[in-house]
């Protein structure tokens, strides 16, 4: 009741746009507006921001992950028609005056190459599927059973990642940690 009275069923403020979304659509987990923000596709596919765009409000969506069973769990993604159907409602509570833009969040691959001593007298092979596993759930949690969710703005450091492998009960050490990230 207190987030009714406070948005009044319209979305004017950046706050009230993302309470009106997660009212309305239990899809959602949880919803991000950048102000004066404008999305574009690229030629190729790809898309960018445009940051000085007033009038603009770009949205970014997650999916609520207990209402879907995802081909790719590491991207929980929303489907295209829910995402028109956030355009839509939002055109409706909008001033006359602001330009919404509904979208998927952009994910960020991190990738990693290590050497990796197991101790003494385990097999390497189920080792290292093991350990590929548990950096994944380290850094992906939301597409584990029990996991989590999925956040906006997160940070991966290398010297905690590193912190992690070697806590791993089945390794020794680990030497020549390289950590490379990209934009999917």
């Amino acid at each position: 009741v207190s987030e009714r009275l406070r948005h009044k069923d319209r979305a004017i403020a950046l706050w009230g746009y993302e309470r009106l979304i997660l009212e309305a659509f239990p899809k959602i987990y949880k919803a991000r507006c950048l102000n004066h923000t404008r999305y574009e596709m690229n030629e190729d596919g790809s898309g960018i921001y445009r940051e000085v765009a007033g009038g603009h409000v770009t949205v970014v969506c997650i999916a609520n992950q207990q209402y879907q069973n995802y081909r790719d769990p590491l991207r929980p993604y929303v489907s295209l028609g829910v995402l028109t159907d956030i355009d839509a409602f939002l055109k409706s509570r909008f001033s006359c005056f602001v330009v919404p833009h509904v979208i998927n969040p952009e994910f960020e691959e991190v990738q990693v190459v290590c050497k990796v001593n197991f101790t003494e007298g385990s097999d390497e092979t189920y080792c290292e599927e093991q350990m590929n596993t548990a950096i994944m759930q380290f850094l992906s949690p939301w597409a584990f059973p029990g996991g989590g969710n999925p956040t906006f703005g997160g940070k991966v450091y290398k010297s905690t990642l590193i912190n992690f492998v070697e806590d791993l009960s089945y390794v020794n050490y680990v030497s020549d940690f390289q950590l490379f990230h990209s934009y999917i």
